[in-house]
């Protein structure tokens, strides 16, 4: 167990770690899978300061060891994340100057994007309500499975507020734009089940299956070649924005690179000996 001004580096092998943020943070490892839980129930995983600090410097240590292959980031109580923390937005828009405000939108615009680009596959566990800043966190995630209870929206226009997480840039990329418009401009939270009928939601699970449902699917990903798996995630991600000429393109080149490392010998000579794979 770390202090909250301890290292991010100094990390247990086992149960949960706290210090990150004073505990707003928890890092358990399972096997291969770094299991990230916001552990502020008591403000449904609002995302504070605190909030926002503990999930950085959670990133920071994950990726700063190897033999965590997959990231889950799920919440602690009845929310995943009720969105940010709109008493802190008071006292920050209130305040005079829009500075610090500014200052707080960027690292959590910064903690996203680390997220999304995050060179290891990341799985959101959607274990309860999920609106404004937490939806934000969820479309930041490779793969997405929810709770039965859970329930699922933006909700920023309810209060009067605007979206500064990404979801007016993300969420019509992953649901119809005139799904993504009803949500966005409604405020309403819809079940997981709707949401996984468009694909936005890869399954949805009883409420006390979920965590080992998603243990089994990165423990899945974990066995195979770490290397293989950051590339094809890049590939994935950034052939959305690109011509398909260009994707097809940049994929061969990629897999040529990749033919110059040990795993895709590895997994081809294991294939012609019929026997597992043995990834570095």
């Amino acid at each position: 167990m770390t202090t909250a001004s301890g290292s991010a580096a100094d990390i247990s092998t086992n149960g949960y770690v706290d210090g990150f943020a004073e505990g707003a943070v928890l890092l358990e490892r399972r096997g291969p899978v770094a299991w990230v839980r916001m552990n502020m129930a008591g403000k449904r995983n609002a995302m504070s300061e605190a909030l926002v600090q503990g999930l950085t410097r959670a990133i920071d240590a994950v990726e700063a060891d190897p033999a965590f292959r997959v990231m889950v980031i799920t919440g602690s109580g009845p929310a995943f994340s009720a969105g940010g923390d709109l008493a802190l937005f008071k006292r920050l828009v209130g305040s005079g100057t829009l500075d610090t405000f500014d200052t707080y939108l960027e690292r959590g615009r910064a903690m996203f994007t680390r997220i999304e680009q995050f060179r290891r596959p990341v799985i959101a566990a959607v274990n309860g309500v999920t609106v404004a800043g937490g939806l934000e966190l969820m479309l930041t995630a490779d793969l997405v499975y929810a709770a039965e209870s859970a329930r699922i929206g933006d909700g920023h226009v309810k209060f009067g507020v605007m979206p500064g997480g990404g979801s007016t840039a993300r969420l019509s990329r992953r649901l119809p734009f005139n799904v993504a418009s009803e949500l966005l401009l409604t405020g309403r939270l819809a079940d997981p089940r709707e949401l996984a009928a468009h694909g936005l939601v890869n399954a949805v699970l009883a409420d006390d299956a979920l965590e080992a449902h998603v243990q089994e699917v990165a423990e899945t990903i974990a066995r195979h070649s770490s290397d293989g798996i950051a590339r094809i995630k890049a590939l994935h991600a950034r052939a959305r924005d690109r011509s398909l000429d260009d994707a097809l393109a940049t994929e061969v080149r990629a897999l040529l690179d990749y033919a110059r490392g040990p795993d895709l010998l590895e997994g081809l000579t294991a294939f012609v000996e019929k026997r597992a794979p043995r990834f570095r």
